[in-house]
């Protein structure tokens, strides 16, 4: 950790994430399996010049580079990223009948319930993310272990319930008539939640993996 720490190559953000990659390998128990892990990516970026250019160059979005990072998850576990993507959809088709059948019912309650929660996740990554800067990691959430897991499931719930909130939104604004501008902003609401959704499975799938 010292290393990471004084080592200029690694400071500031790849700094962050190295050591607390280092330190969830550690407390996992796992340093071989992950060194083995990122000598496989290592050379991945070696075989392909475009890929690294892709992963390294900030002019790319992060959209890209989640898919392409998704490809690079799909190589080591092959098949997850289409189990995330068929789980995604799983979870949005599910949502949709509870939604109109009326199983769900999006009242007052639901509504603060799912957007305190949402809001909590988010100070939580914040925070996860400012404590990266002083090289603070919290290895039992980002793990593969029973608390990381229960954590993304967690999230993968509460992400799955802003879905029930996205079509609370559009059915209502169609209803009142709502101007036609506020149909692109509920579909834009609608797929960022299954961005967000797609992206939580696929952090959940690769613990599980992990766990194998």
């Amino acid at each position: 950790m010292l290393v990471a720490a004084e080592d200029p190559s690694v400071s500031g953000v790849s700094g962050r994430y190295a050591t607390a990659l280092f330190e969830l390998a550690r407390d996992e128990k796992s340093i071989d399996a992950v060194k083995a892990d990122l000598d496989r990516f290592d050379a991945m970026l070696a075989d392909s010049a475009d890929l690294s250019r892709l992963v390294r160059s900030p002019v790319f979005s992060a959209e890209m580079q989640s898919r392409a990072l998704s490809a690079v998850l799909d190589k080591q576990y092959p098949g997850i990223a289409f189990h995330a993507i068929g789980l995604t959809f799983g979870v949005l088709a599910v949502m949709l009948v509870a939604y109109k059948t009326g199983t769900i019912r999006v009242t007052q309650n639901f509504k603060l319930g799912v957007i305190a929660a949402t809001g909590g996740i988010a100070l939580f990554y914040l925070a996860e993310m400012v404590l990266g800067f002083f090289h603070i990691a919290v290895p039992a959430i980002n793990g593969s272990g029973p608390i990381g897991i229960a954590f993304s499931l967690f999230v993968v719930v509460i992400a799955a319930l802003n879905l029930v909130l996205d079509f609370d939104m559009i059915e209502t604004g169609a209803r009142l008539g709502a101007p036609k501008y506020m149909e692109w902003y509920g579909a834009f609401g609608l797929m960022v939640t299954l961005v967000w959704l797609y992206l939580e499975m696929l952090r959940l799938l690769s613990k599980l993996q992990r766990r194998n």
